[in-house]
């Protein structure tokens, strides 16, 4: 680790050499030098560790380094050759249409006929109220007796609030993590509609019931889980009665530790392969052949079969009782080797990803809603958000917009890849 262009390992290794080379110091100073050193290695041990080679997020980065200019960072900016653009097209059925005429007194005297015209689109949005009323026909006869025509289901009230607005609400406090106050003030200002930070909460409260998935409401999703489960080694996983693969970020992180930390080559070569695997896994649209998995798993072997030598297994001294304590790169190797399959399951299996950032994604939502909007003010508060962030993202997976996710919600009805209605 450099600080201030000084190498400070190459600084405390030569320490060393000088300290055992001075035979004079007494048993005490050398005691305390050598305590002086140790703390101070513990030190620059923590100082190094970052986002790249461990589990800390970039925030946290206190000596950023310079980055490797990226593939294709050297191009200029803007839109670049191939791409695909988003720029706007003309619609064929346009919402309004409005007719320009030429002023004909300012033309030379003549006759004219109307041979077309020539089309020009402005793409806008109206922000507006649109309230809704219904009017149930009543029928008397002769009698007196009078009949009135039934309302919608949904209408039940004389007054209420319709499922776009229930809709929207929760996307900005869900989706967008708006806290209420907010919310309330857009609808007030915005749209002229009153609406309070208790009605915000009851529309989540609605989709949080609407979703009514046993294992959801039961908080027990995964005992019941019985696919693949993709995570970071957490020894509890492994009682879940399911099969498991690892995160190769995390594995990355660590091997990235191990080489510039604790000088381990064997890791450095085994991060090299990690990804090159992967690179290969996408180009064959997720999954590679037998003959291909199998000379990549004689690669992985033969990296951790050097790796013993460059990483022994730390003896035990004699007398010694309890379990000898190892280097973070003798646990990585001894776990690479012993989950050999769950490391290399997305190799072969195209429903398995190299990592699992995608549900740590998903997860970390809580910790922005909390940076944007605050704690969560109850439990019940913390479910629903959850369980919401939850069904969206499902959604979003599947190719179905927040927007109309939500509406389906209020309507009764669930998305097509989530099968039948909700009762």
């Amino acid at each position: 680790m450099t600080i201030d262009n000084i190498d400070v390992k190459a600084t405390l290794k030569r320490v060393q050499v000088l300290l055992d080379e001075e035979p004079n110091l007494s048993p005490a100073l050398r005691s305390t030098l050598e305590v002086l050193i140790l703390v101070v290695q513990l030190m620059v041990g923590r100082l190094s560790l970052s986002s790249r080679n461990s589990s800390k997020p970039p925030s946290t980065d206190r000596f950023p380094t310079s980055k490797k200019p990226k593939e294709g960072e050297a191009k200029k900016t803007g839109g670049q050759k191939g791409r695909v653009g988003t720029t706007l097209k003309k619609v064929e059925n346009p919402d309004r249409i409005e007719n320009l005429p030429v002023d004909r007194s300012a033309l030379p005297e003549g006759e004219y006929t109307e041979v077309g015209y020539e089309a020009r689109q402005v793409f806008n949005i109206e922000i507006q109220r649109v309230v809704t009323e219904y009017r149930a026909q009543i029928l008397e006869d002769a009698h007196g007796q009078r009949f009135t025509a039934p309302f919608p289901l949904e209408v039940s009230k004389a007054v209420q609030y319709g499922n776009g607005v229930k809709a929207q609400a929760v996307y900005q406090s869900q989706y967008q993590l708006i806290p209420y106050n907010r919310v309330q003030e857009y609808f007030r200002d915005q749209l002229q509609l009153p609406i309070s930070q208790g009605s915000v909460f009851h529309f989540n409260q609605q989709a949080h019931a609407k979703r009514g998935m046993d294992a959801m409401e039961s908080k027990e999703v995964l005992p019941h889980f019985e696919g693949i489960l993709v995570h970071d080694h957490w020894k509890p996983y492994f009682n879940l009665k399911c099969q498991h693969a690892l995160c190769n970020a995390h594995h990355l992180r660590e091997l990235t530790y191990a080489h510039e930390q604790e000088n381990q080559p064997w890791a450095e070569a085994m991060r090299t392969l990690l990804l090159e695997i992967n690179e290969e896994v996408k180009k064959k649209e997720g999954a590679l052949s037998k003959d291909q998995a199998e000379t990549h798993l004689k690669a992985y072997r033969k990296i951790l079969e050097a790796a013993h030598t460059e990483c022994p297994e730390p003896i035990k001294p004699a007398g010694q009782k309890g379990r000898v304590k190892k280097s973070k790169s003798r646990n990585l190797l001894e776990r690479l080797i012993h989950f050999e399959t769950e490391t290399l399951r997305f190799m072969t299996d195209p429903d398995v990803p190299f990592t699992n950032n995608q549900g740590e994604n998903d997860i970390r939502m809580t910790k922005v809603h909390q940076k944007i909007s605050g704690c969560f003010r109850s439990q019940e508060g913390a479910d629903i958000f959850c369980r919401v962030r939850s069904y969206l993202s499902t959604c979003a997976k599947n190719k179905v917009s927040s927007s109309d996710a939500l509406n389906l919600l209020f309507e009764g009805k669930l998305p097509d890849f989530l099968g039948e209605p909700l009762s």
